[in-house]
């Protein structure tokens, strides 16, 4: 199976630690694409912990990562603090699993359809790698993540939620003297 992570090569990102969780999913091959300043540190981590069980791909042309996402088995994601998370919804849109950390952000955008776990432990991770991994509850979770990402994050549904919220702001302005 593949584990996929999309990720800028950062120290906040935590790819690090993920070729860490990954290393101990023994069945599992690490794809990761992306690139940044600590890929020379990510090419050591993934050489010394997942010998021939790993490839980094660079920057990934934004029109072949449908494809990418369509190739893997299940979507790694390790940063704690990840202001939105785009990455989450190309992933779900392509009915690929997700495996990422549980704070708010993440249970906001994907709810129940996803994986979500304290990153911040490897065992802990590859728990969570190994659950989804089993092939019924990959498919369930990304036929969900999928589903989720075409009833809830729609253009329509988002211009609904920005005119809502910016006719809030309207009420709020005209309710306060000035």
């Amino acid at each position: 199976p593949v584990v996929l992570m999309v990720s800028a090569l950062t120290t906040s990102k935590r790819v690090i630690e993920g070729v860490r969780a990954a290393a101990q999913v023994p069945e599992c091959f690490l794809v990761v694409a992306g690139d940044g300043p600590c890929r020379a540190e990510v090419e050591r981590a993934a050489a010394s912990l997942l010998p021939g069980r790993h490839q980094l791909l660079g920057s990934v042309p934004r029109d072949r990562m449908p494809a990418l996402y369509r190739q893997a088995d299940v979507l790694l994601h390790m940063s704690q603090d990840e202001p939105f998370g785009i990455v989450y919804l190309e992933a779900a849109a392509t009915g690929l699993a997700v495996v990422a950390h549980d704070c708010r952000v993440t249970r906001w955008i994907l709810e129940d359809s996803a994986m979500l776990v304290d990153t911040s432990e490897p065992a802990t991770v590859a728990a969570g790698l190994r659950a989804v991994l089993e092939p019924t509850a990959r498919l369930d979770l990304g036929r969900r993540a999928r589903q989720r990402v075409l009833t809830d994050w729609t253009w329509e549904r988002q211009a609904r939620r920005y005119r809502d919220f910016l006719e809030s702001l309207l009420e709020q302005a005209e309710r306060s003297p000035t």
